[in-house]
């Protein structure tokens, strides 16, 4: 028994939010006509199954809670392909103190406030997590 690209898409939004464009590609993988895709997709958004902005306040939920900063969260909304003013709208109402969520993220770690080799390594791992430098400044100036 085939499946429409509706059924598909309405199966994958019930796992978890997708962003317009990961719910295409997936849809135009399993080998649906783009056509009927977009028609799918149209659908889901006019019903209020399928909502960039809910994914994007998801996505941003889920890693501030796994502690990484703006700059990687711009990025994976980027990647998603989600408008640049409903990203910055989710920011900001999300009202994260990035300073605290930076330092939150090193405790985690378990590293410490210290002079030297350790500084560069929180340094990189600040800035692998998507904080800006001179947020990661302002944090290990802080000495706590």
């Amino acid at each position: 028994m085939t499946h429409s690209a509706l059924q598909k898409a309405m199966r994958l939004l019930v796992r978890r939010e997708h962003a317009a464009h990961e719910l295409t590609q997936k849809l135009l993988r399993q080998g649906y006509v783009r056509a009927e895709v977009e028609l799918a997709l149209r659908e889901c958004q006019t019903k209020g199954f399928q909502s960039d902005t809910r994914f994007a306040e998801m996505l941003c939920r889920a890693r501030i809670r796994q502690g990484y900063g703006p700059l990687r969260m711009i990025q994976e909304l980027k990647m998603q392909q989600i408008d640049e003013a409903v990203a910055q709208a989710v920011f900001i109402t999300e009202e994260v103190d990035w300073l605290l969520q930076a330092r939150a993220s090193l405790v985690k770690q378990g590293w410490r406030w210290q002079e030297g080799e350790c500084v560069q390594k929180q340094q990189r791992y600040l800035s692998a997590r998507g904080f800006p430098g001179e947020m990661i400044r302002a944090v290990l100036r802080e000495k706590v």
